[in-house]
């Protein structure tokens, strides 16, 4: 509540002289508290907040302890707790204590009564609030209990969605990019809705805020596991190097022989293992420099300057005791040197394995044009890298209005259907030439994703099978059936007999809807070579 409090001065008094000087001239004279203090208006308004305080005070009576030094006297009594000490010897002795079925009633019949009293007491309560509040009020309210409840719900740091598993493989991120499509879909859905004007916006901003973050914790956990992948994947060039190999001795039993070549590339992987093992000590690992900096002035390759001016860079760091947390780019460098060192080493070695260890080469290269960054070919869709102007980074980073296709169940689906036709000895199936895209789209394109005689749903208990026994599978001779539902199919002998009309007709509407939308897929049977087929040549 404000209360504007006017103060107004009606003191006729003249002001004492407190003090001052006189003008030699003039003769006049000047107060200092005239001189240094302006004269200030009649009024005076302030605008105060009052607020109405009421001060409760409950006491409740208890017993308190102290704890003295015991005295004996002979007035001394021991009074028993529950025992009045006014009562007479004569009203004790006629005391008896309740049963404990009498004490059980009286607190249940106390419970229900006040029970009782507080659902009356909200009933009022609501009752009144009801009453006053018109209906613009009560619509504000709902809207900013809305709005609290969507900022309670986004504010809070705690998403569980990337603690309920560790991505590892491509499949593991296309996971959660679903459930974060899935998530934002319907968070959308639901603020447009359930709010309207500035709350619906800020409940939308709130959800693109929170997606930001989650894709940057995606894209950090994504890029984790695509530098440990890459330093297995250049560890594994040294390790493949350094098995023993297999010779022949006079009987024809396999011996492993060490060669020179198996010997130079143990040391270059001991070494290696050295330079990755970030548990060693300060002068461990100035000790491992120094002596990978003796082996390396032996190399008159450019590669080796390079090694030994970055060698020569991290020893200078940490004899100025530099935070080791503070080298890991320049002992990552140095590792990458290395490993160019050993494979400009191992280059005799290395001609016929050059694919084998991925030392591809990266010469050709594009420009993204929504990242704008230089990169090789392969960084860009194999399909369309003579059309395509965006890197696979971007491609996938791309808002969808569905939620991302995850192909996890599909592969699945198709490894079980490979296997099938593998146990049939039917090795020219298409089954082996398809991919993951084409099972979902034969799933949930012709079959609606449910199976042919039960509908079911669920993709878990779903599989591919022939639709016709006698014949290699191919989309257009399938069927998507449940677990339990394809081991009876596969018992089956004749099935225009087993089957209904209508459902057989159901079955051959489908295949025929694969065959027309698959065409282009027929053509590859073509290249298929199987041991049948260079038996007839």
């Amino acid at each position: 509540m404000a209360v504007v409090a006017r103060i107004q001065d009606h003191d006729p008094k003249a002001k004492p002289f407190l003090g001052g000087w006189r003008n030699t001239v003039t003769g006049l004279i000047y107060h200092n508290a005239c001189t240094q203090t302006h004269g200030g208006r009649a009024t005076r308004s302030r605008i105060t907040q009052t607020i109405t305080v009421a001060d409760a005070v409950t006491d409740v009576v208890h017993d308190q302890a102290v704890q003295v030094e015991f005295l004996p006297d002979a007035r001394d009594k021991i009074i028993a707790p529950g025992i009045s000490s006014f009562l007479t010897p004569a009203t004790v002795e006629e005391f008896k204590p309740l049963p404990c079925q009498d004490i059980l009633d009286s607190v249940i019949k106390i419970q229900k009564y006040y029970r009782a009293y507080r659902a009356r007491a909200a009933a009022r309560a609501n009752a009144l609030e009801v009453t006053n509040i018109s209906q613009h009020d009560k619509a504000n309210v709902i809207e900013h209990a809305r709005h609290s409840q969507a900022l309670s719900a986004y504010s809070s740091t705690d998403f569980v969605m990337l603690n309920r598993r560790s991505p590892r493989t491509s499949s593991d991120f296309e996971s959660l990019h679903n459930l974060l499509d899935r998530w934002r879909i319907l968070e959308i859905q639901r603020a447009s809705s359930t709010l309207v004007g500035s709350s619906r916006v800020a409940a939308c901003g709130l959800i693109l805020s929170k997606e930001i973050e989650l894709l940057r914790a995606i894209d950090s956990k994504k890029t984790a596991v695509r530098f440990k992948c890459k330093e297995r994947k250049q560890c594994r060039l040294l390790d493949e190097l350094s098995r023993p190999v297999a010779w022949q001795d006079s009987r024809g039993q396999p011996i492993l022989v060490d060669t020179l070549r198996v010997q130079r590339a143990r040391q270059h992987r001991n070494v290696y293992t050295s330079l990755a093992n970030e548990n060693l000590s300060v002068s461990e690992r100035i000790d491992l420099l120094c002596d990978l900096k003796r082996v390396t002035d032996m190399h008159t390759c450019n590669q080796s300057h390079e090694l030994v001016y970055l060698i020569d860079q991290e020893l200078d760091l940490l004899a100025c005791r530099v935070d080791t947390s503070r080298l890991n780019w320049l002992r990552n460098r140095l590792k990458l040197s290395f490993l160019k060192l050993a494979r400009n080493a191992l280059q005799d070695d290395l001609e016929e394995d050059m694919n084998r260890f991925g030392w591809s080469d990266t010469s050709i290269t594009r420009l993204c044009r929504t990242c704008d960054r230089l990169l090789s070919l392969e960084k860009f869709p194999r399909e369309q890298r003579l059309r395509s102007s965006s890197c696979i980074y971007c491609t996938s980073m791309r808002t969808r209005r569905g939620p991302r296709v995850v192909y996890e169940l599909y592969e699945r689906m198709l490894r079980k259907l490979r296997r099938f036709e593998a146990k049939m000895g039917c090795y020219g199936s298409l089954a082996f030439v398809i991919g993951a895209k084409i099972v979902c789209r034969l799933v949930n394109e012709v079959w609606h994703g449910r199976s042919g005689i039960s509908e079911c749903d669920d993709l878990d208990q779903l599989m591919l099978t022939r639709f016709r026994r006698e014949l290699e599978w191919a989309p257009w001779n399938s069927l998507l059936l449940t677990k339990s539902e394809a081991a009876i199919h596969h018992s089956i002998t004749d099935v225009e007999d087993f089957y209904d009309s209508t459902l057989l007709q159901k079955f051959c509407t489908k295949n025929l809807q694969a065959k027309v939308y698959f065409e282009s897929i027929s053509q590859e049977r073509r290249n298929i070579v199987t041991p049948s087929s260079m038996e007839d040549q």
